[in-house]
């Protein structure tokens, strides 16, 4: 997740599923929620001011009957932060949209590091994830919010680039422990949308074998996917819930996969 980026059409879905699934927009019980944004530092990663951030125009008059009726209130906060010019992950948390008691780990990832590598720089990396997992401790869904997603067979977490993804040995401690656990992936253009979602599923049920696991896809902007894998205790709510979310304005925006099949 990059600061560049907040407030654009992807963090609408993104905040908009997280606030439906913990039960945050009606009377339901809810879930505390955990973040950890996968941040890397600004020169780390390239940038395209031509392009950076440009995907706001959900928010424009034009548009608005399309997106504001999916959640009101967030849309409105987000408006509010991109008029502002001050895009940061860090008003979005000070904005209160994702619960009052929600908790953030905000430091930045360990990128390239002049002299770091392989074994240097994944103990690195897993000191800060170490450090993510103390951050949100206590909540009972974490969210982990990779640049990129999942992390690819050609990407170790010993390589510079493992900064944009999220490592299947940083989900296991969050499992083991009891906590559900939603993870943001972008989908690339290796195979269709349905069968990447499916390749998923399947590992993450192999490795994992949680007491759920679904997945919600956002077709707006660059398409992308969010694993939910559920924890017994927090089944229940997180299928209403995300049944909940499909059956309101958000339907336009959103297509699940193994939602309606039965809990494993």
């Amino acid at each position: 997740m990059q600061d560049r980026y907040t407030g654009d059409v992807g963090d609408y879905g993104k905040y908009g599923l997280l606030r439906q699934i913990c039960g945050l927009r009606d009377d339901a019980e809810q879930l505390r929620l955990g973040v950890v944004w996968y941040r890397p530092e600004p020169e780390t990663v390239k940038s395209d001011p031509a392009n950076d951030g440009k995907h706001i125009a959900y928010l424009c008059s034009e548009r608005e009957s399309l997106f504001r009726p999916c959640d009101s209130t967030l849309y409105e906060a987000l408006r509010e932060i991109v008029k502002s010019g001050d895009r940061r992950v860090k008003r979005v948390e000070q904005a209160g949209v994702l619960g009052a008691d929600a908790l953030f780990y905000d430091t930045y990832i360990p990128g390239p590091v002049a002299g770091a590598r392989g074994e240097a720089r994944a103990a690195e990396r897993r000191r800060w994830a170490t450090d993510s997992r103390r951050a949100v401790e206590g909540c009972d869904l974490v969210f982990l919010d990779p640049d990129n997603g999942l992390e690819p067979k050609s990407v170790s977490i010993r390589s510079a680039r493992a900064m944009k993804h999220a490592y299947l040995e940083e989900i296991a401690p969050l499992v083991a422990r009891g906590q559900s656990v939603v993870i943001y992936h972008h989908l690339s253009r290796n195979g269709t949308n349905a069968e990447q979602i499916a390749r998923w599923l399947k590992r993450l049920r192999q490795e994992f074998n949680p007491a759920d696991i679904f997945a919600l896809r956002y077709g707006r902007g660059s398409p992308r996917a969010f694993f939910v894998l559920a924890q017994e205790r927090h089944t229940p709510i997180l299928r209403d819930q995300a049944r909940a979310l499909l059956a309101s304005p958000w339907r336009e925006h959103f297509q699940h996969f193994g939602l309606h099949q039965p809990a494993t």
